[in-house]
């Protein structure tokens, strides 16, 4: 089994309860309580405790995450700390207290040096890696990208670059699903971002920015798993791959830019939008080449590697129960019988919705949220947390705890039905992240994901084939299924009985 692929068992035992819960107002230190009388959370036990010499909770950490971090929520509840090596860290798991550090006490963090350095390599100073007066200006000038007045035109590119790749299968021919996914949401975030070919003559195509954002992802999520990566500069296979990536990335958006420059009314897509953008509520300007570059760039990997993950194992847990399936594409003959789908038909989709809200629960966007690192001593939830320690949060956990999720293991899209709604607690679920750096994103990939699941149901029959229901993970930048989604695919061709609604 390799360092990124994980098989995650079911827990042997129910969560505890905390030892205090976080409701509790006594739980909150007063003002004048120093953080350094507090308690450290509970935790493991330390190999050696003064030296800080815990290797195993480092490599077990590393190889399988997902497992141990649910383990410790398990056994110590919703604040654990355990040291990794010399380090102390400390993982959230109650929503209280996750909103208490990400939004109450968010000016006592920093995102993750060590993360952050690696990203930038990536995606320069964007809205994943800036902080402070910077961030707040480019997430005000990136919000007039995803305004609702531009999901239609977004949305009209998804259905026809949808209908595009779903043209390509052959009915009888097997399909890998998680694959077909992959290629057709990198398609749609080319299109929607920098649009089908910004007219690059001797230069990257997009399938050469495909192949560059994947693996650029793929690098990046390597190196953000451990503190210390070897230099770019360095003569190793995987550096001069990191390097030609940030290379061919940079020859087609900087292209786009200049042709979007010299005629800036001729494109509609997000990148056209961004260098129209001007920030009327501070300085009046718009955005520089190279930060349209940066949040280009972070656009282009973000959704792509989110939203095809998704799909991948939304057919996956689907398929594995029929009775399901069959009540989708009841839902989408009735409310699309043989037409196109457009915005209008989203709210429709209910249970298409439902079953995509589902399949994030229990395999979230955001696996882990970057890590966060205290600025000066400060507590949570009654406990210390020392400067300079790592913070880290999974929704995964969160979303797996049975306190907040009946069941939490089963795949049930009717818990996100009007009526069962409601009884999730608030904050508990947060697959797109949680406080003000919560996924911009997130309002368009769900526009997106239920006509892509809408226009395949609809012109598909779909046959499971052996070991398509295998739910091993790869963890890149989102948690990814590590085998194939096999299905026979046949056209349906026969008119539709239902009407549409």
């Amino acid at each position: 089994m390799s360092v990124a692929t994980e098989r995650v068992l079911p827990p042997k035992s129910p969560l505890l309860p905390p030892a205090v819960p976080p409701s509790d107002p006594g739980n909150v230190p007063s003002a004048d309580v120093s953080p350094a009388k507090l308690p450290h959370p509970p935790g493991p036990a330390n190999v050696n405790r003064w030296a800080g010499l815990t290797w195993r909770h480092a490599v077990e950490f590393w190889l399988s995450p997902l497992q141990y971090a649910t383990k410790l929520a398990h056994r110590y509840g919703d604040l654990t700390s355990f040291l990794l090596f010399a380090q102390r860290a400390y993982l959230v798991n109650h929503p209280e207290l996750i909103h208490e550090y990400l939004v109450r006490r968010r000016d006592d963090y920093v995102r993750a040096p060590w993360e952050m350095r690696v990203v930038r390599q990536l995606v320069g100073n964007g809205i994943l890696t800036s902080e402070g007066e910077l961030w707040t200006r480019q997430r005000r000038l990136i919000q007039q990208a995803f305004r609702g007045s531009m999901l239609p035109r977004y949305v009209q590119v998804t259905v026809a670059g949808t209908q595009e790749r779903l043209e390509r299968w052959e009915s009888g021919k097997v399909v890998d699903l998680v694959e077909a996914m992959a290629t057709l949401m990198m398609d749609l975030s080319i299109r929607t971002t920098t649009g089908i070919n910004p007219e690059v003559i001797g230069g990257p195509t997009p399938e050469d920015l495909s192949e560059a954002v994947i693996e650029g992802a793929h690098q990046m999520s390597r190196e953000m798993a451990i503190p210390i990566t070897p230099p770019a500069w360095l003569p190793l296979p995987s550096r001069r791959r990191k390097r030609e990536a940030i290379a061919a990335i940079d020859a087609y958006v900087r292209t786009a830019i200049q042709i979007r420059r010299a005629d800036p009314n001729a494109y509609h897509d997000l990148l056209a939008v961004l260098l129209r953008a001007v920030d009327e509520e501070g300085d009046g300007k718009g955005m520089s080449d190279q930060q349209a570059r940066d949040e280009a760039a972070t656009i282009l990997i973000a959704s792509a590697h989110s939203t095809s993950s998704t799909l991948g194992w939304f057919w996956k847990l689907v398929l594995a129960k029929p009775e399901l399936y069959e009540r989708l594409v009841e839902e989408v003959d009735q409310v699309l019988g043989d037409r196109e789908p457009n915005l209008e038909d989203v709210p429709k989709l209910t249970y298409v919705t439902q079953a995509l809200k589902e399949t994030l629960r229990l395999f979230p966007a955001a696996y882990v949220l970057f890590a966060r690192m205290p600025i000066r001593d400060t507590s949570l939830g009654g406990y210390r947390i020392c400067r300079g320690g790592w913070m880290i949060t999974m929704p995964w956990v969160t979303h797996r705890d049975p306190r907040f999720f009946a069941d939490p293991l089963t795949f049930d899209p009717d818990r996100f039905s009007a009526e069962r709604e409601g009884d999730i607690p608030k904050g508990a679920y947060f697959p797109f992240g949680h406080g003000p750096r919560i996924c911009i994103g997130q309002q368009l990939a769900m526009a997106q994901l239920p006509l892509v699941v809408a226009k395949v149901l609809q012109q598909w029959r779909l046959e499971p084939q052996a070991g398509f229901d295998d739910l091993a993970t790869h963890r890149e930048l989102a948690i990814r299924p590590a085998t194939p989604c096999k299905v026979r695919v046949t056209r349906r061709d026969a008119p539709l009985s239902r009407k549409p609604r």
